[in-house]
């Protein structure tokens, strides 16, 4: 299995995510919603490719010896079986890796107290102009409140002062679903970016539901923008029926790291450009 260092926050948030998905909490994204209103954020276009997932396994026949093949009930495969081939575009996740160093570069960059942020990428969904920026805000937040949310070019946004001194959070959201990009078909997608002065660190968390064909590629992600990178913990809950899959990822310096496990077993690792090479391992 890959070596990836987290700091102690970042593996706060793999101990949560994973513990949450043995919980059962996997299943559909909740929808996002919001009205329309004007605003001066740039477009979005789309792009990634995705396919049908799926394992193969090795049965025991009940003649009393031991055989690889399937058993004579005429089933084939079963919970005791192991699936070693990686049925998957792993390019889908690679992009989502890419993306996510694209907006940690650019929040650190230019998002504040004063200048709001948020953003939209998923399985799937790529945006050239990824980071949205709402109306710069004239004081800090202080109280909980919500101000009016603004759309454009199909995405939507709004700003809250959580109530905490120095703290916002902006949610963004496609404006109407079902919502096409490229050969994706997206029934919901969500994103939540918060930020406070007191840790200068940006917490996020993205929610997507898409189809490509017979592939579901949902994702229930949370993650952190520091000084030195991001980390993500993304779950996967529909792309292998039935096994947990997840998705742990870094930046480090100019590169990536981390791996892609199924059912706890390390089937991909994350190099220092974001491709996605299979071990080989059964899970």
């Amino acid at each position: 299995m890959a070596s990836l260092s987290h700091s102690p926050l970042a593996a706060a948030i793999v101990a949560a995510a994973l513990g949450l998905w043995i919980a059962g909490c996997a299943g559909d994204s909740g929808s996002a919603a919001g009205s329309a209103s004007d605003s001066d954020s740039g477009d979005s276009d789309s792009g990634g490719d995705a396919s049908s997932s799926g394992s193969t396994s090795a049965g025991d026949s009940d003649s009393g010896g031991t055989s690889t093949g399937d058993s004579d009930s005429g089933g084939t495969g079963d919970s005791t079986g192991e699936a070693c081939e990686l049925d998957l575009e792993v390019d889908v996740l690679r992009d989502l890796i890419i993306d996510l160093g694209a907006v940690t570069e650019t929040v650190r960059g230019g998002a504040g107290t004063l200048q709001p942020a948020g953003f939209l990428v998923a399985p799937g969904y790529s945006a050239d102009k990824a980071v949205i920026y709402a109306a710069a805000l004239t004081e800090a937040c202080g109280d909980a409140a919500a101000l009016d949310p603004g759309c454009d070019a199909g995405r939507c946004w709004q700003v809250a002062c959580t109530g905490v001194a120095g703290e916002w959070s902006v949610t963004t959201w496609l404006e109407s679903v079902p919502a096409q990009a490229g050969d994706f078909t997206f029934s919901d997608l969500s994103a939540a970016l918060t930020f406070s002065d007191d840790s200068a660190e940006f917490t996020f968390q993205i929610t997507s539901k898409a189809t490509k064909g017979p592939a579901t590629w949902g994702v229930s992600a949370n993650g952190q923008i520091t000084a030195g990178g991001f980390t993500v913990v993304a779950l996967l809950p529909e792309l292998f029926g039935g096994h947990e899959t997840v998705l742990i990822a870094a930046s480090e310096g100019e590169g990536f790291s981390g791996e892609l496990e199924i059912n706890g077993v390390s089937v991909a690792t994350v190099g220092a450009d974001g491709n996605l090479t299979p071990t080989g391992a059964c899970y």
